[in-house]
């Protein structure tokens, strides 16, 4: 086998303090992703100096993760993608875990929707967390989140969409959204829309500081008090007010009185909203219907073979594919029991 196949092989380390340390004895498991589907491949456990090998066959229509859990958290490695010779992967950094350390809010950008016939509003959100520490933060007991914060009061039909985090990992009751999974030292973006009912106020209150926050929000003559208007933007046919507001202090309240200024003969870009407004609502629709479906293994590497499969060429879609890649990983890491 080793000499038709190639060579996967890498380390293990845990952080100690400021430094690493190797972490031997951890099962490492290798995931096979295609067009076809995806699965653990093969697993071993990692040697004294938390060294691991793999030896795979040559396929260049595959991808492969290496997935080591430590302390109840699972850790996966970027793709890889074996060529030719042999693949050497960074090593796999894993981390202590702890319930007390903090995490930061670096941004919370928020675009808000012209309203629909009925009133109603979509609103989507992009928040940047960050975990400044060297541990891993978990929720204090399996019944409590790790990270929560308040949505836009009187938020509705809350969808968790794709971000750094699965479809899993987080969800909202009420309009407070709670995140499940454990948040590794860095940055990771969670990204959730959901509806508005009809008001003439959009309130957001603010329970933790946010260091940059950003309102884009179909009404050009809104006003927020607290926050700094940076004009009028165009944003795929749409007007929007750009708002934004930095060191915002907790326990406070964002608040944009909307406006309800008489439809003009020659104002027609509202128009535009609400078509742009009625497309969104009905992809929300469609991540309601299909969600379930989505937070398979073999619905994530079909997504992948399908946009791959594409003879259209998108700019953006390697990002996004990273993004697929990394949950589809995290999805098979977190359903894989060590050996």
């Amino acid at each position: 086998m080793s000499a038709q196949g190639v060579r996967i092989s890498g380390t293990v380390e845990r952080v100690a303090g400021a430094r690493t340390v190797a972490l031997g004895g951890v099962w490492v498991v290798l995931h096979r992703i295609s067009r076809t589907g995806a699965g653990p491949h093969d697993s071993v456990p990692a040697d004294g100096a938390g060294a691991y090998r793999f030896t795979v066959p040559r396929d260049t229509g595959v991808q492969f993760v290496v997935a080591a859990r430590y302390a109840g958290v699972a850790y996966v490695s970027e793709p890889i993608e074996p060529g030719a010779g042999p693949a050497r992967v960074e090593p796999l950094v894993v981390y202590d875990t702890t319930s007390r350390d903090p995490v930061l809010v670096l941004q919370r950008q928020v675009l808000v929707q012209g309203a629909l016939p009925d009133g109603s509003r979509p609103v989507v959100e992009l928040i940047v967390l960050r975990n400044p520490g060297s541990r891993t933060v978990v929720g204090p007991d399996s019944a409590s989140p790790t990270w929560e914060t308040r949505l836009a009061a009187g938020a509705m039909d809350v969808v968790v969409s794709q971000g750094d985090l699965g479809h899993e990992a987080a969800h909202a009751h009420g309009d407070v959204l709670e995140v499940l999974a454990p948040l590794p030292p860095g940055e990771r973006e969670v990204v959730v829309t959901y509806l508005l009912p009809a008001s003439r106020v959009f309130r957001l209150p603010v329970d933790q500081a946010v260091a940059d926050l950003g309102l884009m929000v179909a009404d050009t003559t809104a006003t927020a008090a607290t926050l700094e208007s940076l004009g009028i933007t165009s944003f795929e046919g749409t007007r929007y007010l750009r708002l934004q507001g930095r060191d915002v202090a907790p326990l406070s309240e964002v608040v944009v009185r909307l406006s309800a200024a008489p439809v003009r003969a020659e104002d027609f870009w509202w128009l535009v909203v609400l078509a742009a407004a009625a497309t969104l609502v009905g992809t929300l629709a469609w991540w309601r219907r299909h969600d379930a479906r989505a937070r398979d293994p073999e619905s994530q590497a079909a997504q992948i073979a399908v946009q791959d499969g594409a003879r259209v060429e998108d700019p953006e879609w390697p990002g996004r594919r990273r993004r697929l890649v990394a949950t589809l990983a995290a999805t098979l890491a977190n359903r894989a029991d060590a050996p």
